[in-house]
Parts: structure tokens; sequence; C-alpha cells
């Protein structure tokens, strides 16, 4: 994939070339720009709880419906249109683009300084001079369209002070949405399997060059009921699912 961000260098950005990571539990503030910060106040991940990171492409109802040239607008057609200033994932059978949207509406425009610059290169994709139009990329009717984001899943007190599990939306370093998916959490863990490996592993033992290597995630969850009698047995449900990678099993 190539970034045309003007911001492209920044933690937030540079981390989507690793589309999912966890954070071990017995780590500190982690997960950057921003911090995942540890403590019991509202929101923040409670200290000894693990936290996984993932990217997250939303697509969008959009086709090419003309690209005369690689510095002009791309025309579009369809309902989804991106807001203006928003990052924007571009991908046909042969580049995927990461840009910031500088126009939209019937024609989406990437121009610079927003991105590093008004054109799609088919080398490197911020040359220091403008390359010759044939080594110029054109997107055409084959076109997809997406927005990226960042999810960010871990356990925090809601605003009732009871640990929950909580669901992020992160999008250019911002929460942009998502709160408190279940409440009475009284026991989280993640591990992860490693290509070649038949056992899954905690987030500590993940070394960090190898999270582009897991296959699968086991997510375990306990939840107890806050409510009622204090003389009154609480329900406990425990919940167990493994997730597979499918876009990197062999």
């Amino acid at each position: 994939m190539d970034s045309l961000l003007a911001e492209r260098q920044r933690p937030f950005w540079k981390s989507f070339d690793e589309p999912l990571v966890g954070l071990a539990a017995a780590a500190g503030a982690g997960l950057v720009d921003p911090v995942l910060g540890t403590g019991t106040a509202l929101g923040e991940r409670l200290p000894g709880t693990p936290a996984l990171q993932v990217w997250t492409v939303t697509p969008l109802a959009l086709g090419v419906r003309e690209h005369p040239a690689s510095d002009a607008p791309v025309a579009v057609t369809g309902k989804d249109l991106p807001d203006l200033g928003s990052p924007l994932l571009l991908c046909d059978f042969s580049r995927t683009v990461l840009m910031r949207v500088t126009a939209t509406g019937a024609a989406i425009g990437h121009a610079a300084p927003a991105n590093c610059v008004g054109y799609f290169a088919t080398g490197d994709a911020c040359p220091a001079g403008t390359p010759p139009r044939a080594s110029l990329h054109r997107f055409g009717a084959d076109t997809a369209f997406g927005l990226p984001q960042q999810v960010r899943w871990f356990v925090g007190n809601d605003d009732q002070g009871v640990a929950s599990l909580y669901r992020q939306q992160l999008v250019d370093g911002a929460v942009v949405g998502g709160g408190v998916v279940a409440s009475g959490v009284t026991g989280f863990s993640l591990r992860y399997l490693l290509a070649g490996q038949a056992d899954y592993l905690p987030g500590e033992k993940i070394p960090a060059s190898q999270w582009g290597q897991v296959r699968a995630v086991d997510v375990q969850l306990q939840l107890e009921t806050s409510t009622g009698p204090a003389t009154e047995a609480r329900i406990v449900r425990r919940f167990q699912q493994t997730f597979t990678l499918r876009n990197r099993l062999p």
C-alpha cells in the first residue's frame, strides 16, 4: 500500500502496516496516537487487563466514472461520497493508495499539500520530482473505495464505576465513536496463535516483530450481574470465541 498522506509518518498512520496488535495485560499505557492510558477513571484501560487494536476498512458504494489523468480528480458515481478531508483508500488490481480527500462530490480530489503529491505514481509514491506521465497511474472501473479506521477493544470502568468491555473507533488518531459493549466484566483474556505454532500465547509472549504472523485470536470473557440484593447469588456467564484471520491463512 502507498500512503500519500502528508502526515503518513505519524504513529497512528504508521501503525497501518500492523493490522492487528495486542497489548499485554501487564503493560502500562500503550497503543499510541492517542495513547490508551491505564487507570480507573472513565474509559481508561484497567491495570492488569489486555487490549486489542485492529484496522478495518468500511467499503463505499462508489464506482469510477472517469479518471482522465493521474493528477486530475477521480470522477465517481454512487451514494457513499466521502467527507471532505477524510482519509480514503483506493484499490484496483495493481495498486492500493491511501490518500486525503481534498474535494468531494461528483469528483474526488487528491491534491497537495494534504497529500505529498497530487497524482498517483507507480514507483515511489512521493517522488521528489514529477515522474514522466508513462509512470503515472489512473484508477479505472475496477476500483474499490473504503474508509480506514482503527478499532480498539479493552476493559475499563463505565460511568457507574463498573468494569466494562469497551469498543472504540478511531479515525486520524481521534476517537470518533464506540463505547461500552458489555458491563460487569470480571474476566477478560486474549491469546494469539502464531503461524507454525500449536499453542495460543498471551500478548506478553508475542515479540513485537511477530504480530504480523498471528493467525487467530482466542477471546475469553466473563460477565457477572451487578444488580440485586447483596444476599442474592450473582449470575456468572463465561464466553469463549476463537477468531481466525482468514486473509492470513495459507
